[in-house]
């Protein structure tokens, strides 16, 4: 695949989209012209994983496989490719996408995170890395956590 421009990431699970996801794709791809969304795997989502030594994460249900993930958001014009990945920090899947020889110049974060330790150090590297952290406004009244509370409660 042919890259040109300025390369970003944006990173997520990206389970049950709606028109928050949709407005994220757009503000990202208002600043860069290749889009790469890192797509959070199966194996991922169902493990139970530490982010530090004092927080513990349980699985999240995911309604849809990796498959059906990546094919949705595929079909977004403003997406230009989906890359999966297996980790929590940002910092990582942009090196990882470097060791491939793709030279990610912007990380597009989710500002639910901003302040957080994991984050502030993912900044720090990718500003040591010249990779410009950017984090993208969310969409008031609008999140894909809520809407799975939701339709549990309906059930």
């Amino acid at each position: 695949m042919k890259r040109t421009g300025t390369i970003g990431v944006f990173w997520g699970r990206f389970d049950l989209l709606h028109i928050g996801h949709l407005n994220a794709f757009e503000f990202c791809k208002e600043h860069c012209d290749h889009l790469i969304l890192g797509i959070a795997s199966d194996d991922y989502c169902n493990a139970k994983r530490s982010y530090d030594d004092s927080t513990t994460v349980t699985p999240r249900k995911m309604w849809n496989s990796y498959a059906s993930r990546k094919r949705l958001l595929e079909a977004f014009r403003q997406v230009d490719e989906v890359y999966a990945y297996g980790h929590s920090c940002p910092y990582v899947l942009c090196m990882e996408l470097r060791e491939k020889g793709i030279e990610v110049e912007a990380a597009f974060l989710n500002p639910e995170y901003e302040g957080t330790e994991l984050y502030n150090e993912a900044v720090e590297k990718l500003n040591a890395e010249g990779i410009k952290p950017i984090f993208v406004p969310r969409t008031k009244d609008v999140s894909s956590t809520e809407i799975k509370e939701i339709q549990s409660q309906r059930n």
